[in-house]
């Protein structure tokens, strides 16, 4: 996007609001949501993440008003994007709030070891695409990393073992992506 998040922050193209989970209504919630993008006439929304709000309120709930939310933010033109944190890094769960069939689109990104010829053991991030209603998509997984000048996206991983059953390893050292 050619901004740094400092240089985003400074200029008004990133704007970030923090809610405290204890003092925030559902409702409250929507209608600054809601304020906010008729304020900056925001294109682009990140819930990050609905963990928060599903601690203190009833999981039903938080689904509805999510889906209520998301639902009105799409009438807007607006595009939405919902973050979902895995405490358990040996196991693949898309969602802890149910929350799947809001998505047209599912990334996943995972860690994954990287097992080295001289024993080392190093950690690398994968990301790779899950649904994508619609249209077909490419179902292999590519090695990310986050780089001075932006998000850097490789090759397909072809040596990766395990991907949804445990962490994901990379055999023999397998070549790097």
């Amino acid at each position: 996007m050619g901004l740094t998040f400092d240089t985003a922050l400074a200029s008004g193209a990133l704007r970030l609001l923090r809610l405290h989970p204890l003092r925030t209504s559902l409702p409250g919630f929507q209608q600054l949501l809601l304020r906010e993008i008729a304020r900056t006439n925001a294109q682009v929304v990140i819930l990050d993440s609905m963990t928060g709000l599903a601690l203190m309120h009833d999981i039903r709930e938080v689904v509805a008003a999510t889906f209520s939310t998301a639902t009105m933010l799409q009438e807007l033109g607006v595009t939405v994007l919902l973050t979902n944190e895995q405490e358990d890094l040996s196991s693949f769960r898309l969602s802890n709030q149910s929350l799947v069939f809001l998505c047209d689109t599912i990334l996943y990104l995972r860690y994954f070891e990287r097992h080295h010829p001289d024993q080392r053991v190093t950690m690398g991030r994968a990301i790779g695409v899950l649904k994508k209603r619609l249209s077909n998509f490419e179902p292999c997984l590519r090695q990310i990393e986050a780089t001075r000048n932006g998000l850097v996206i490789g090759q397909q991983m072809r040596a990766i073992g395990t991907v949804l059953q445990g962490m994901p390893t990379l055999r023999d050292g397998g070549p790097q992506a």
